[in-house]
């Protein structure tokens, strides 16, 4: 175990009342796994954009988005999901639980976006299914030189 990590916003919607059952975490953490950095965002957290941006300027290099998300929500994950791939120049891989339960129907949707925005693994719709992904972290590299949003930043002006 190299760490833990808790889902820091937690929802308060119809059919997540996380807010009811759980506490949230108080950190975003970015676990080495010697030759990558990855960061975790569950859930509701993915919503924030600030979340995603602190494990980037934490050094993590692929976030990884594990989901129970359902009904017909997969292009709003999918859009948000690209949009933090690309304005944070990582690839950003998320993990959505497939099947019925009660009154939720989980859709799948897994994918792997790379830091331009490409999709490197296409969403599984509405079944099982296994992605083995090969990324290669000097896409990352390219994208910074490409796109040099995070080196151009002025977190000065970002204060509430």
């Amino acid at each position: 175990i190299l760490g833990k990590y808790r889902q820091v916003h937690l929802a308060g919607t119809a059919f997540w009342e996380e807010r009811e059952i759980a506490t949230p975490g108080d950190s975003l953490p970015v676990f080495n796994l010697g030759n990558v950095r990855l960061g975790i965002l569950m859930g509701w957290d993915i919503f924030f954009p600030e979340a995603a941006r602190t494990l980037v300027n934490n050094g993590a290099e692929i976030i990884i988005v594990p989901t129970a998300a359902a009904f017909k929500s997969g292009v709003r994950w999918l859009s948000v999901l690209i949009g933090h791939a690309v304005c944070n120049n990582c690839y950003v891989v998320r993990v959505n639980r497939n099947g019925m339960e009660d009154d939720l129907d989980f859709y799948g949707e897994s994918f792997c976006a790379d830091p331009f925005g490409n999709l490197v693994e296409k969403p599984t719709f509405n079944r099982d299914a296994v992605m083995m992904l090969d990324l290669d972290l000097n896409e990352i590299k390219l994208a910074q030189q490409e796109f040099t949003m995070l080196n151009e930043r002025r977190p000065d002006l970002y204060r509430l």
